[in-house]
């Protein structure tokens, strides 16, 4: 994803992060990775070197759903992927599960599209039509 970060953080601005699951040493662990992005060249591998935040340990899975329509008049439905790359979905899920007795309870977030994101959106659409 590309998403502001609060300037009390960091330098402020977008940057490009990714949430994923990592083995480590001691076993799974949901980390978030950040870098500042270069809005003339988008490139997520440079994730793989970006700094590693720990959010938690011990985790045995970690999926994303995505709720939306692939098209104006589709049927929304919760999906395992969002292939859709002019339209977001209008809410993402995020769902992990622990080795252990810890439980969270699934995360839903309904993404949108700032001004400085480099997308000029269409509202009645719910899409990007370019920059």
């Amino acid at each position: 994803m590309i998403a502001p970060m609060a300037s009390r953080h960091d330098p402020g601005g977008l940057y490009l992060i990714v949430i994923a699951l990592e083995k480590s040493e001691s076993g799974n662990e949901l980390v978030l990775r950040r870098t500042v992005s270069n809005p003339r060249n988008v490139n997520f591998a440079t994730l793989a070197n970006a700094e590693r935040l720990i959010l938690a340990s011990d985790v045995d899975k970690l999926s994303f759903l995505y709720y939306g329509s692939g098209s104006k008049t589709g049927q929304a439905r919760w999906r395992p992927a969002w292939g859709v790359q002019t339209r977001l979905p209008l809410l993402i899920r995020m769902e992990i599960s622990f080795t252990n007795d810890r439980s969270w309870p699934s995360l839903v977030v309904a993404p949108v599209v700032g001004s400085g994101t480099g997308c000029m959106w269409d509202i009645p659409l719910n899409r990007c039509m370019g920059v």
